[in-house]
């Protein structure tokens, strides 16, 4: 579960990374709700 929590914390991250970088590997839903995620958390 740890391991599980972890991995879900760097796929964010990398996520966030991508979405800074323009979003090309992230599909506009996604990107959108991870604007979102985004914005809330600053």
């Amino acid at each position: 579960l740890i391991m599980a929590t972890h991995d879900l914390e760097l796929a964010n991250q990398t996520d966030r990374i991508i979405s800074l970088r323009g979003g090309k590997l992230v599909d506009n839903r996604t990107l959108e709700s991870r604007k979102v995620k985004v914005a809330s958390n600053e």
